[in-house]
């Protein structure tokens, strides 16, 4: 497991590259971007099933969504300014 951070416009987002044991550069392989549930980060489910998959021989990519786990942003509805 490698991890990886990559921009959602302004917002960094943080994630887990899986790869199959036996990668190797040259070969082609299935990749899945496995999304976590709502309020969940990628070591939990998301995490979970990339590992398996990559297990099975494919590349898989869990993420936290922004404002939640390792990933950046600031979400304003969560500071009580902008509530209704």
């Amino acid at each position: 497991m490698k991890r990886v951070v990559f921009p959602n416009v302004q917002i960094k987002m943080a994630g887990s590259f899986h790869l199959p044991t036996d990668c190797s550069e040259g070969r082609s392989y299935v990749a899945i971007v496995c999304v976590q549930p709502a309020g969940g980060v990628k070591e939990r489910t998301a995490g979970i099933y990339a590992a398996k998959l990559a297990d099975e021989g494919m590349v898989a990519l869990a993420y936290d969504a922004s404002y939640q786990g390792e990933s950046g942003g600031f979400n304003c509805r969560m500071n009580g300014r902008n509530t209704v």
